[in-house]
């Protein structure tokens, strides 16, 4: 077959952006239509201009198009039974006659992805009196495929085939991936935050959804934010690669946020619970294109915290102090604002070794200002605490003294006495104001 080089084929693609999310389209999880026949059909548009000779002048091959028809009874006006016609659909989302295959050969690819758009075209809607509505709607895929092989030039001629072409977007791939990140640790500000948490039972700031909104640029200087926040439940996976010290919080779920109409760079993602916890810096940006959903798979964020401990924790079997914190942060540990003081025990020894108690067992500071100080990110004790009960014969020697909150676990801090605390038999513990301090991140 060839053709003479003064004539040509014209083919038109047609490109529409699409316009709804995946997860708000389809027909075997459509809960709004009650599906009762889909009926496929495939036709394609050819137009030709002949001479006054009956010789081809112009052959115009248009997209070939797949057309579903749909009739279904509507359970509710949302979703598929109430969509303006023309809209564009999401591939991924339209799985037909519970299959997600393309009938007639349409399934094609072009460099590894599917092509085509699919359209909601032609609604009409029936309402009887006492009965529930029928509904009847197309969906259509236009499809578009350039194969130039079909269309040979004259040999030693320019190809004759002229292409009229307009962007059809990627309609099969699902989503961008963002890959996983090296935990980013907090900084000063959330960590000050957390040390007021903890000395004085603030309920805020952090309060509400944990969310995590993307980034193009940094959240602090002049980035600006490429999706809404995405809510999410708070994270579930801990691990301590430096017990006791160290926690590391990672999502326990995938994540997703939905394409945007626009391509978009991702360089930060920003934590926040209401007040900032991190704006986490990508190892390198994310290039998105346009409507394409951005997923992070489980495990690929994560925060740490590293509080470093006094005293033997190797033993210690219920939550540290750094994996409380970042339950506090993620919104699954209050603190237990309402306990309104910090117990205070005073030890012989190491009490998580063979540290034994020694003195008052009621001794307390108040969770206030008054009680305890914060500056920056160290708590310190700002009244004397004294005791009442005596000592025997022989006195005792404090070496650490520790402190807690009673909470769903409780928080437990050891403090090794830089001076032990010697009390005279027949006297009573006094730990002189400023002799405690605590610091909810290494230093």
């Amino acid at each position: 077959m060839s053709f003479d080089s003064t004539r040509a084929v014209l083919i038109h693609n047609h490109g529409a952006p699409r316009g709804l999310q995946a997860s708000s389209v389809g027909l075997t999880d459509e809960e709004n239509l009650l599906i009762h026949r889909c009926r496929i059909n495939a036709t394609r548009q050819k137009e030709r201009i002949l001479d006054h000779e009956g010789s081809l002048l112009l052959r115009a091959d248009f997209d070939a198009v797949l057309t579903w028809s749909v009739q279904a009874t509507v359970l509710d006006y949302l979703g598929l039974a109430n969509y303006h016609p023309g809209t564009p659909l999401a591939r991924q989302a339209l799985a037909f006659a519970q299959s997600n295959r393309t009938p007639h050969q349409f399934l094609r690819e072009a460099d590894g992805e599917e092509i085509g758009l699919l359209y909601f075209e032609d609604p009409d809607t029936d309402v009887a009196g006492g009965d529930t509505p029928e509904t009847s709607f197309k969906v259509v895929l236009e499809f578009s495929d350039l194969d130039t092989s079909l269309h040979p030039g004259e040999s030693g001629q320019d190809d004759p085939v002229v292409y009229v072409t307009s962007p059809v977007p990627d309609t099969a791939a699902a989503a961008i991936e963002i890959p996983a990140q090296d935990s980013a640790p907090l900084p000063a500000a959330t960590i000050s935050l957390v040390a007021y948490a903890v000395a004085h039972g603030i309920t805020g700031p952090y309060s509400g959804a944990l969310t995590a909104t993307l980034y193009d640029g940094d959240p602090a200087a002049t980035g600006t934010p490429i999706s809404d926040p995405l809510t999410m439940d708070a994270w579930e996976n801990f691990t301590q690669p430096d017990f006791p010290n160290t926690t590391v919080a990672r999502n326990h779920e995938a994540l997703t946020w939905p394409y945007a109409a626009a391509a978009r760079s991702i360089s930060h993602i920003r934590l926040q619970r209401g007040t900032l916890i991190r704006d986490i810096t990508l190892a390198a940006p994310v290039e998105v294109p346009a409507y394409v959903d951005v997923t992070a798979p489980i495990d690929a964020l994560g925060i740490h915290l590293t509080w470093d401990l006094d005293g033997d924790f190797g033993t210690y079997a219920n939550e540290t102090p750094a994996t409380i914190a970042l339950k506090y942060l993620l919104g699954s540990e209050t603190l237990q604002p309402a306990t309104t003081t910090v117990f205070v025990e005073c030890y012989n020894g190491d009490p998580m070794d063979t540290g034994a108690l020694v003195g008052d067992n009621d001794l307390t500071l108040p969770r206030t200002a008054s009680g305890l100080t914060v500056s920056g990110a160290t708590i310190t004790q700002a009244i004397d605490v004294t005791g009442t009960d005596t000592a025997p014969g022989g006195g005792w020697t404090i070496t650490h003294v520790a402190l807690g909150i009673p909470s769903v676990t409780t928080l437990f801090i050891v403090v090794e006495l830089g001076t032990p605390i010697t009390v005279s038999p027949g006297g009573t513990i006094t730990i002189p104001a400023g002799t405690l301090t605590v610091t909810p991140a290494a230093v």
